[in-house]
């Protein structure tokens, strides 16, 4: 890597840094590494330690720092972070730091201004002050104005989520951009999400789980969290059970301690026989083939990665009509949405794809179609790319 910020082979050697508070987000840049070294850019990753960081850098053939980061407030292990934060940005003298989640954002865009790093980028993943209260409300919105306001760009990963930060006046109107249709890294429908290629994966899974091929299934990915409308579900579960009395369902995901579910719907998750809870996975292409339609009754999101994925793999969703998730959920062509906090109107979406498998294929095919249109892989990375070269291009 180079030794200043400037100097004439700087388009051969331009760096560009995605920060993130955890490893495990950064999955979310898969093909990038390849894409960004043909065009003359070198990506290293920065993250808190975890096998997940030594996965990725052998998988994308990728640098990779370690630099400790707490998701939660924490004044005192920030601070630290901040300070070797700002070690690495001298080492390496990158031209662009791309700085993602809320904690890894603000730790990012501090310390890029105070090291003078040409150009700084957060990328809004979600904006977690939408469904907080009282004084953590107002510390997350703040941390997200500071973050925006020393930006050089502001990105979000939908449409819904730019104007929704626009709206709270975390930047200026117009200023956030979405690259291409929206998502963080696009759909790879073509290849793992290719539901043709996972033609056995619905029987081997469901023979896994013990669920017969017969059943009608529902599904659900992600965090076990009350944010993520879990609690909800457990609630339609038992309204689901009442009317289709052999549906199952399938959850993808792990138990946090912040913003936990209730007790009984810990209880419920991990009791029921009708209920499968088989933790985080790494290939939920697999499980998305195992089944009918998927729920995603979140009360936040971003971009709705999950709901994604699954219209991919030809499986409708049922969501809520929320910012993030109205940019991915065609209701009634690729699924349904419904009232936040409603486990009446999430039982009854549910019910009617399980007894209406026309229904479920329609609506699937369509998805499908509606992923491979909008989300596809290399167009976010082009142009992305064409940002950070617009961008460099501006501080020269």
């Amino acid at each position: 890597m180079r030794s200043g910020w400037c100097g004439p082979d700087r388009m051969r050697e331009r760096s560009v840094v995605h920060v993130t508070t955890v490893p495990k987000s950064l999955m979310f840049f898969t093909g990038q590494g390849q894409f960004l070294r043909s065009n003359g850019w070198q990506l290293v990753a920065v993250s808190s330690p975890g096998a997940d960081l030594a996965v990725f850098s052998s998988a994308e053939g990728v640098p990779t720092v370690e630099v400790p980061m707490s998701r939660s407030i924490s004044p005192w292990a920030d601070v630290r972070s901040l300070w070797r934060l700002m070690g690495v940005w001298h080492r390496l003298r990158p031209q662009v730091v791309h700085a993602h989640t809320p904690k890894g954002g603000l730790l990012g865009m501090i310390s890029a201004r105070v090291m003078g790093v040409p150009v700084r980028i957060y990328h809004i993943h979600g904006l977690p002050f939408e469904t907080a209260h009282g004084l953590k409300r107002a510390l997350l919105r703040s941390s997200e104005w500071v973050s925006c306001r020393l930006a050089t760009q502001v990105l979000a990963v939908s449409p819904s989520i730019a104007e929704v930060a626009e709206r709270a006046k975390l930047a200026r109107r117009g200023s956030v951009r979405v690259l291409s249709s929206g998502s963080i890294n696009g759909i790879d429908s073509l290849g793992r999400f290719n539901p043709d290629r996972e033609s056995v994966a619905r029987s081997l899974v469901r023979a896994e789980l013990g669920i017969c091929d017969a059943a009608r299934v529902v599904g659900f990915s992600g965090r076990l969290v009350h944010d993520k409308g879990v609690d909800d579900l457990c609630e339609a579960w038992e309204h689901v059970k009442a009317l289709c009395p052999s549906a199952h369902l399938i959850v993808m995901g792990e138990f946090e301690s912040g913003d936990p579910v209730t007790k009984e719907s810990k209880a419920l998750l991990t009791g029921d026989s009708t209920m499968h809870l088989v933790g985080w996975v790494n290939e939920p292409e697999r499980y998305y083939a195992a089944i009918d339609v998927l729920a995603l009754p979140s009360h936040r999101e971003g971009f709705g990665l999950a709901a994604a994925e699954a219209l991919a793999m030809r499986v409708p969703v049922v969501a809520c009509e929320i910012a993030g998730l109205v940019d991915v959920v065609k209701d009634g062509v690729t699924g349904s949405l419904i009232t936040p906090n409603s486990s009446e109107e999430l039982a009854a979406a549910l019910v009617r794809y399980l007894e209406d498998a026309d229904l479920c294929e329609q609506h699937g095919e369509t998805g499908r179609m509606d992923m491979l249109d909008r989300f596809e892989p290399r167009s976010i990375w082009i142009e992305q790319l064409r940002l950070y070269e617009e961008l460099s291009t501006q501080t020269e």
